[in-house]
């Protein structure tokens, strides 16, 4: 994708037009798929702006996508947005964060997995714990892998 084609997806990933709310989150779902090493830094840093967006379905997408480009300084963004209100964000952060692998993201992934409400969210995040801890012998990953047995 050249550079003029990126500007575009960024433009539609921040238009809050009423009359486009299905070009927000394709837009990210493109985003996701860049390869130009040139161009992915500032297209993560877009991702990362879009999970405040009031449109859910691009706030998911964007979370879906920062994971997909396994973007380590969106860790405290995914963080957050598995508090969100909408349960697809909460599942694809979950999922983005055990793609990233950074352990700072395993006690509130055992949160989510204790605490959740949607089934989707608590699923990827027992599968992002299996990730992030499945050689790991710290004490963190065996409290993760007990609360991964108890969750069973």
């Amino acid at each position: 994708m050249n550079s003029q084609g990126i500007d575009t997806l960024i433009t539609h990933l921040h238009d809050m037009s009423l009359d486009k709310p299905d070009e927000q989150f394709k837009a990210a779902i493109a985003l996701g798929d860049v390869t130009d090493e040139n161009a992915r830094i500032r297209v993560m840093d877009e991702l990362v702006k879009a999970l405040g967006t009031k449109q859910a379905l691009t706030r998911a997408h964007a979370a879906e996508a920062l994971g997909k480009l396994k973007y380590p300084k969106a860790v405290p963004v995914l963080i957050d947005a598995l508090k969100d209100d909408y349960q697809l964000v909460r599942s694809y952060a979950a999922r983005a964060l055990g793609k990233i692998g950074n352990p700072i993201a395993i006690e509130p992934l055992m949160h989510t997995l204790s605490n959740d409400s949607f089934f989707g969210a608590r699923a990827e995040a027992a599968e992002a714990l299996r990730n992030l801890c499945l050689d790991d012998k710290t004490s963190q990953c065996k409290k993760a892998r007990q609360t991964l047995q108890d969750y069973r």
